[in-house]
């Protein structure tokens, strides 16, 4: 899989395509995330999408719950303070 130049959906479906790589979870980061890009991402796979910018918690929350609905588990961490 070559990843030069390519954007978002294309590197998901080079991910999705590649056997190793097929089931990794895969949580996308998008400025671009309008209707037809978020269906798009979810037809290849991606188990979440995430629009630009966002806040970290934000990314926290969705890490977790992705984790949760994949294994089962829960798992929890505090955010690092800022200074």
């Amino acid at each position: 899989m070559t990843c030069r130049h390519m954007h978002g959906l294309q590197f998901l479906k080079a991910v999705r395509d590649e056997p190793a790589l097929a089931k990794t979870a895969f949580v996308m980061l998008s400025g671009v995330a309008n209707d037809t890009v978020m269906q798009r991402a979810g037809e290849l796979g991606a188990n979440s999408i995430i629009k630009k910018p966002f806040l970290a918690a934000d990314l926290k929350h969705r890490l977790e719950a992705l984790v949760h609905e994949l294994t089962g588990s829960s798992i929890e961490w505090e955010l690092p303070k800022r200074a």
